[in-house]
């Protein structure tokens, strides 16, 4: 960026809103109606003050939005992600460096606000020069057709009809009732998976003491035992894009009670069979890499298959943002690892030094304990990239499929601890990390 260049950046407020609207309008060149403008501008004075804001002569003229999530990282841990959306210049100033300037400050206010990781997804090259590196996601497709079987073909309708024998019946989910339960079930289904959102009780009680409006949809539907709520599943119709290739639908929050498997069933083939009516030939589902899940559809024929997109151009992108900090906060779930690696006990004091992206933190593990510290004088020393270590820390890779510079070289005590660190784990599915 020019040293000619002035401008000051702040955080949004409520009184921004109409003008972050139109910045955002403009920089992707959309045009809507009145009606659409303001109900655009409702939602637009709800998240305002979640905005960094960069102005020059006091104009708006780049912004970008940064929404908290507490992430849970296994049994033990949680970190704080903040999501980045709405990155957007007015076009005369595009070209000029304000946006390198807003997201240079909008990182810099993260590590200052206390967040641990970000994830973003846009244009890969230009988000790379600010530390962020392309992460998969993971989805479960499901093609919708009728399947040929040997000279017989099988109907659609057929295969997803659903079982006779089901003990409960499906509704459509109605926020204001279902929200307590909505938590109960996320918790209960997600246990331990690194990646998950954790439950945020408040936002729930808010919402259950004035709910809106209950609609019926099909697309977002509940499977009940008796009258109580075993699990949910909601989903939205999807555009063509480059990864479906097709008009789809797509199942962004799924749960269950695993006392319930039939519920899993039930939600799936409902949706399976609402895809179907409306003539689209697939589902995507933002779900768990699971075996127990697989073989419950293993069992009812369910047709599906396991999709991870590494992508290229434009990515899922993610970042640490504090080194010294993610470790800190993840040295519970670390110390959980190694007692249940079992080798707590046996292992004598060491002190790793681990590096990535130009930042350099340490992890002092001694009596079975994990603790961040500034790396001194370690043991071993690991320049890791960023992805590899993510997908460590949240149990996606585990350190003897690893592949990082002198992993040859490690002593074996320093072996040790890291493959006791460091297991594969139940993750989250559908965007890398929630």
């Amino acid at each position: 960026m020019g040293a000619s260049v002035d401008f000051l950046t702040r955080q949004g407020t409520l009184d921004d809103a109409e003008e972050i609207l139109s910045v955002e309008m403009q920089a992707f060149r959309r045009q809507v109606d009145s009606a659409e403008w303001a109900r655009l501008l409702d939602a637009k004075r709800k998240v305002a003050h979640l905005y960094r804001v960069l102005e020059v002569d006091g104009r708006i003229v780049s912004e970008a939005q940064v929404s908290p999530h507490r992430l849970r990282l296994g049994r033990a841990a949680e970190v704080l992600k903040g999501d980045v959306g709405g990155v957007a210049t007015l076009p005369e100033f595009q070209g000029h460096g304000h946006g390198s300037a807003m997201m240079r400050d909008t990182v810099a206010w993260m590590r200052d606000a206390g967040y641990h990781l970000s994830r973003l997804g846009g244009y890969a090259r230009f988000y790379g020069r600010f530390g962020y590196v392309p992460m998969p996601r993971r989805h479960v497709l499901f093609p919708i057709g009728p399947v040929k079987a040997g000279a017989a073909t099988i109907p659609a309708e057929e295969i997803f009809r659903l079982p006779a024998d089901l003990p409960g019946v499906m509704r459509s989910y109605d926020m204001g009732r279902d929200i307590i339960r909505h938590g109960d079930l996320s918790e209960l289904f997600n246990g331990t998976r690194s990646g998950a959102f954790l439950r945020d009780r408040e936002t729930e009680a808010k919402i259950a003491a004035n709910p809106p409006p209950a609609e019926s949809d099909p697309l977002r539907v509940v499977y009940e035992v008796d009258g109580e709520m075993q699990g949910y599943a909601l989903s939205h119709t999807a555009d063509p894009n480059p990864h479906v290739s097709r008009p789809s639908i797509t199942i962004s929050d799924i749960a269950i009670d695993p006392a319930h498997p039939e519920a899993l069933v039930a939600l799936i083939k409902h949706i399976l069979s609402e895809a179907h009516r409306r003539s689209l030939s697939l589902v995507m589902a933002r779900m768990p890499f699971d075996e127990t899940l697989f073989a419950i559809l293993r069992a009812e024929r369910i047709e599906f298959r396991l999709v991870e997109q590494n992508e290229g151009i434009a990515s899922n992108m993610m970042r640490i943002i504090d080194l010294e900090a993610l470790l800190r906060a993840a040295a519970p779930e670390l110390s959980a690892n190694l007692a249940e690696a079992g080798i707590e006990k046996f292992l004598p004091p060491v002190t790793l030094e681990i590096a990535v992206n130009g930042q350099r933190a340490g992890l002092e593990i001694a009596h079975g304990k994990v603790s961040a510290t500034p790396s001194a004088a370690p043991d071993a020393r690991l320049k890791l990239d960023q992805g590899t270590l993510i997908k460590l820390l949240f149990g996606q890779t585990t350190f003897a499929e690893a592949v990082f510079p002198s992993k040859s070289k490690l002593s074996p005590t320093a072996r040790a601890a890291l493959t006791g660190l460091f297991p594969r784990q139940a993750c989250y599915g559908g965007y890398a990390l929630g």
